[in-house]
């Protein structure tokens, strides 16, 4: 009975409140229509929820659909086709010159990444030299024996303590161009120097010779190549 009677209630109080509603909405409606002479302040008051919902709208929509950028126009333009003699003939010389810089770009990348390679890699060149010699100094067993495990191998040293590039030497002898390099070893027993020289016979490059000087207290030297 109880349960029942407070449904009774809920729905009363429910068809109240919407009489309410509308017969505030109608009493405006008939308060702007009958009396002409109100003020335009209070009129705005009245509607004053009603342009609010109409402000977030107009938010939202800008917000759903946002201006065009200065680039995006730029872009249709650009992607028009054109129509007259001159525009098609401005079109593929713009066209030709930037194909022309590209393939000038890749040539010059192409170039650097060719002397690049050959300067660390090369044999003909002091780095490429030194990074052989360096591994056969390692593989010897005598070197491992004399200057230990843990070997390092460096160029010049500045005074600052900074080590610099390779020392080299190009020169030409008897018909042949040829490269001396020296560069510095450091390992757990003790410090020493490489000696390398290759020459360019026929058109390839080898050895001449290849010797490891030990820096301790009792001078040893281990020759490793020798094709003088």
């Amino acid at each position: 009975m109880i349960s029942l009677v407070r449904t009774d209630l809920q729905v009363f109080c429910r068809i109240g409140a919407n009489s309410l509603s509308i017969c505030g909405r109608r009493y405006v409606n008939s308060k702007l229509l009958l009396n002409s002479n109100l003020k335009p302040t209070t009129i705005f008051r009245l509607y004053s929820n009603k342009n609010e919902v109409k402000t977030t709208k107009n938010i939202t929509k800008e917000i759903a659909e946002p201006e065009r950028s200065y680039l995006e126009d730029i872009l249709d333009e650009s992607e028009e086709k054109p129509k007259t003699t001159g525009q098609k003939v401005k079109r593929a010389a713009e066209t030709s010159f930037y194909v022309s810089v590209g393939l000038a770009s890749l040539a010059v990348l192409g170039g650097l990444v060719y002397l690049l390679v050959k300067e660390l890699f090369s044999f003909s060149s002091p780095n490429g030299v030194y990074r052989d010699a360096f591994k056969r100094v390692k593989k010897d067993d005598s070197c491992f024996e004399l200057f230990g495990e843990r070997l390092r191998a460096h160029g010049e040293t500045s005074g600052r303590g900074r080590r610099r590039h390779i020392a080299n030497q190009r020169f030409e002898k008897d018909g042949q161009q040829r490269l001396r390099i020296m560069f510095h070893l450091k390992g757990d027993k003790a410090n020493g120097k490489v000696h390398a020289e290759v020459a360019n016979i026929d058109g390839k490059w080898d050895y001449r010779f290849l010797i490891v000087e030990c820096e301790d207290q009792r001078p040893h030297t281990i020759v490793l190549i020798d094709n003088r």
